[in-house]
């Protein structure tokens, strides 16, 4: 009975050592799919992005990696399943990576706004407007107090996507809501 008891517990203390050796491996693998997700991206090839991206959030999920990486990684998927016109999957992955950057950052955090936009256009491509509006609503303090610190590209992505709102908007008679982002596309 002893025996037994010892080996269990010299069994179980295994497990743990060969649990927490996985993290790194995990996260090493992590990096590498992140880095074949982004060389797939500049080349325009989204299928090979959305698999690698997967396998990214996979590779968090399985090493137990932390929120931080646990949140970019269903970022990252997300916005690939908006590429790929997954969009109910790209919804579901931004609001949980939303949830937890909320969290993490808190819900003004300048990183929120990436998650914001994203879900907006993901919206928009869904022509789910009206879901859309409070999003964008929410995105404009932080979008316009930190222009200055987001790269050319993700402000040019911001300010298209109130942009696209403001003319949708306007054809649907909300005129209110479309001068507002029409507004606030001007002031990015």
């Amino acid at each position: 009975m002893i025996i037994q008891a010892a080996r269990a517990t010299v069994l179980a203390l295994g497990l743990l050592a060969a649990g927490a050796c996985a993290n790194p491996l995990n996260r090493a693998t992590y990096d590498r799919y992140v880095e074949v997700a982004r060389q797939a991206e500049a080349r325009g090839d989204v299928g090979t992005m959305e698999t690698a991206y997967y396998r990214a959030a996979e590779n968090v999920r399985w090493g137990h990696l932390g929120e931080r990486l646990e949140g970019e990684a269903l970022f990252n998927l997300g916005r690939t399943k908006r590429l790929v016109g997954k969009l109910d999957e790209s919804e579901e992955l931004l609001k949980r990576s939303l949830a937890i950057d909320e969290k993490l950052y808190g819900r003004d955090a300048p990183v929120i706004g990436f998650t914001l936009a994203e879900l907006a256009a993901t919206y928009f491509e869904a022509k789910k407007y009206e879901e859309g509006i409070p999003v964008l609503v929410r995105l404009e303090p932080l979008a316009l107090q930190a222009r200055e610190r987001y790269r050319d590209q993700a402000r040019r992505f911001i300010k298209r996507t109130y942009e696209r709102y403001a003319d949708e908007l306007g054809k649907l008679g909300k005129v209110e809501d479309a001068e507002r982002f029409k507004s606030v596309a001007g002031s990015l």
